[in-house]
């Protein structure tokens, strides 16, 4: 489904072995995972199957999954890019929204002291990312010019300025 949305897959980021190959898988090991295609917002020569980058940010939705007992497998999956994510940034507004959030899982047990705790955790992690002016200019233009949604845009404007 190239060029509707990026495929996040379990290749890890690296470069690639000498040579052609079907289907390559990058390195055994690494620090960050490969997304693969593009977004509908992207230059349509980016949206192909060899176009790979990997992820800054996270949006409140993987942090919440992470936390989430009442689907397993999404929560193991959410771990795992939690946990296996190295250069990562945590925006100011995610981090918000993740407590805010938690309640949605209050019927678990999670308690909003276990919210606040957690996100201790994801800061341990990952630096928080307050926007400057020159992010909010950024993020305008994403929205304005490329039609990102406006806290989508944030992120990406956040990644890129702490680059």
């Amino acid at each position: 489904m190239l060029g509707n949305v990026y495929e996040w897959t379990a290749d890890w980021y690296g470069d690639y072995e000498v040579g052609s190959a079907q289907n390559p898988r990058g390195p055994a090991t690494g620090e960050d995972r490969v997304l693969r295609g593009g977004s509908w917002n992207n230059d349509p020569r980016n949206a192909c199957a060899s176009n790979r980058n990997f992820m800054l940010a996270f949006d409140t939705n993987i942090l919440i999954y992470a936390c989430d007992k009442a689907d397993p497998g999404r929560q193991e999956v959410s771990v795992g890019l939690v946990s296996s994510a190295s250069n990562g940034v945590l925006l100011w507004q995610v981090a918000c929204e993740f407590v805010a959030a938690s309640r949605k899982l209050r019927s678990q047990g999670f308690t909003t002291g276990d919210a606040w705790d957690r996100l201790a955790d994801y800061l341990a992690i990952f630096p928080l990312v307050v926007p400057s002016p020159g992010g909010f200019a950024r993020a305008r233009v994403f929205r304005t010019e490329d039609g990102c949604q406006f806290w989508d845009a944030m992120i990406v404007a956040a990644c890129l300025e702490f680059l």
